[in-house]
C-alpha cells in the first residue's frame, strides 16, 4: 500500500531518536472487546511501528497495550502493508480533534472489518454454546423419555402373555387347533418383544452407571465353570454340548462375578441357538503375555459378513445379524472391565466370540 506525504512527514522522518525494540503486546479497537497479539517493533515519543498478520482489518483509530503496562496507547495508523504499520501517537486533545473532523454519518452502517466480525463470531459462538445445551437437553429428554416408554411396555406385554397362556389352556373357551397355532405365534412375538424391553434397560443401566459393577481378584477358570454350570438349561433346550477347553489354569482378573458371569452366559446362549442338534459350543481359556482369552465356538452356518453395529441402517434384525441383538450387553459391561467384545464368523466354518481380560500378577 502507497504511503501518504502526512505518513512520511510524521513516521518516516522523526527527528527525534528511534529506538528499536521487539516488545509484545495487545492491539484493539477503542471498544476494548477485543484483543490481539501484535509486536512492537521500534518506539519513539511521537509513535510506534507494529506487526501482526491482522493489520490490514485494524480500524485507523487503534490502541496499544505493550506487556507489562496497564494503560493503553491510543494512536492513529498512518500507512500500513501487508502486515506492518505506522502508527502515530494521540493525546486526549488530538483524538477528540481528530473524531470532530471526521464526523461519521448517522445512516452509514458500521465497517465489516475484523474486529466487527469477530465480535460477531462471539455472538456465533454464545448461540452455538447454547444451541449445543439445548441439544444436550434434548437427549436427556428423548433418553429418558425413551426409558419411561420401555418401562410402560412391561406390563402391557405381560398382561398379553398372561392372556394368551390362558387362551392356549382353554381356560377361557375352547380353542379351534388353527386358532391355536395362530395364538403360539403371537405368544412366541409376544416373548421376544419382552426379551428387547428387558435388555433394552439393562443396557441403559450399565451404560448410565445405574447397574453397579465391583471388580475384585476372581479365578476366571472357575468363573468360565460356574457359566457352563449355570447354563446347562440352553444347553438341553436347544439340544447341544457344552465343553470347557481350560489352557490357562489358575488365572486371576478383577471381574465383577455377577456382570462377568452374564457375559459368558449370553455368548454361551447365542452360540447354542446358532449350533446345530447335537453339536458342541467350546468355552475356551487361552493365555497371551499377561492376557486371558475368553471366547465360545460354535459350529453352526456362520456370516457372511461381521455383524453390524446397532445405528447401522443396513442392518437386517431378520437375516444374519440375529446374532447380535444380545451382544449390546455384553459389550457394555465389557467396557465397564476395559475390554471389547470381538465377533470371527465364516460361512459354514460357524462363529467364535471372544474378550480378553488383563492378568493379575
Amino acid at each position: 500500500m502507497q504511503r501518504d506525504s502526512t505518513a512520511t512527514q510524521v513516521y518516516d522522518y522523526r527527528l527525534e531518536p528511534r529506538k528499536n525494540a521487539l516488545i509484545h503486546a495487545f492491539v484493539s479497537d477503542r471498544s476494548d472487546l477485543s484483543n490481539l497479539k501484535c509486536v512492537i517493533r521500534d518506539i519513539s515519543k511521537s509513535g510506534c511501528q507494529i506487526a501482526s498478520s491482522y493489520i490490514e482489518d485494524l480500524p485507523r483509530i487503534i490502541e496499544i497495550v505493550p506487556e507489562g503496562f496497564d494503560k493503553p496507547l491510543t494512536g492513529k495508523i498512518v500507512w500500513r502493508s501487508s502486515k506492518i504499520a505506522g502508527v502515530e501517537f494521540l493525546s486526549p486533545a488530538e483524538l477528540a480533534a481528530f473524531e470532530r473532523s471526521t464526523p461519521k454519518p448517522k445512516d452509514q452502517p458500521e465497517p465489516a472489518g475484523f474486529f466487527n466480525r469477530l465480535h460477531s463470531l462471539a455472538g456465533l459462538r454464545r448461540r452455538a454454546g447454547q444451541a449445543r445445551r439445548e441439544e444436550t437437553r434434548g437427549g436427556e429428554l428423548k433418553r429418558d423419555y425413551g426409558a419411561r416408554v420401555l418401562h410402560g411396555l412391561r406390563n402391557p406385554l405381560a398382561a398379553l402373555k398372561g392372556l394368551l397362556k390362558l387362551l392356549l389352556g382353554g381356560t377361557i373357551r375352547p380353542i379351534p387347533k388353527r386358532a391355536r397355532t395362530i395364538i403360539r405365534t403371537a405368544q412366541r412375538n409376544a416373548q421376544k418383544a419382552e426379551a428387547l424391553v428387558e435388555e433394552a434397560l439393562q443396557v441403559k443401566n450399565i451404560v448410565s452407571g445405574r447397574l453397579p459393577c465391583n471388580p475384585e481378584p476372581l479365578d476366571i477358570a472357575q468363573l468360565a465353570g460356574d457359566a457352563l454350570l449355570t447354563n446347562t438349561g440352553h444347553a438341553a433346550r436347544y439340544d447341544v454340548r457344552f465343553e470347557l477347553d481350560d489352557n490357562v489354569g489358575k488365572a486371576m482378573a478383577m471381574v465383577d462375578a455377577a456382570r462377568m458371569e452374564d457375559v459368558i452366559s449370553n455368548l454361551l446362549a447365542y452360540a447354542a441357538k446358532s449350533s446345530p442338534a447335537g453339536d458342541t459350543v467350546t468355552l475356551s481359556l487361552t493365555r497371551d503375555e499377561d492376557r486371558i482369552r475368553v471366547s465360545v465356538s460354535d459350529r453352526g452356518m456362520g456370516s457372511a459378513r461381521e455383524p453390524c453395529d446397532a445405528d447401522d441402517l443396513d442392518c437386517d434384525p431378520d437375516g444374519s445379524d440375529d446374532l447380535e441383538a444380545g451382544f449390546d450387553i455384553c459389550r457394555a459391561i465389557l467396557g465397564k472391565h476395559d475390554a471389547d467384545l470381538h465377533i470371527e464368523s465364516r460361512p459354514g466354518s460357524g462363529t467364535t466370540v471372544w474378550f480378553e481380560l488383563a492378568e493379575l500378577d
